[in-house]
């Protein structure tokens, strides 16, 4: 079992970034439905496996929609969310 294992999943629409599913270590998980028309889900992680262990951040990027301008234009309106721990150094897996 690991000593921490937290993440969030935001959704980018045409209305911008859309804080979805969450699980924190205390809390628990929280499920909440990805938006219809969901261009890109981003899903932050935080991962430590002991108290001896650096805490690993990762994220993971799915793209729904083949329209890439469409999507492009909406990150530079929208730039991607602050990860749950607003550490600056996630590395995509």
């Amino acid at each position: 079992m690991a000593l921490s294992n937290e993440w969030t999943e935001y959704h980018l629409t045409k209305s911008g970034w859309i804080e979805g599913s969450c699980k924190l270590d205390i809390v628990g998980k929280k499920e909440v439905p990805k938006p219809d028309k969901t261009l890109i889900t981003r899903k932050y992680m935080e991962y430590a496996s002991s108290r001896f262990s650096g805490l690993e951040l990762t994220y993971q990027e799915t793209v729904f929609s083949g329209n890439k301008e469409v999507r492009e234009s909406l990150l530079k309106k929208f730039p991607h969310p602050e990860p749950i721990s607003h550490h600056e150094r996630f590395q995509l897996v």
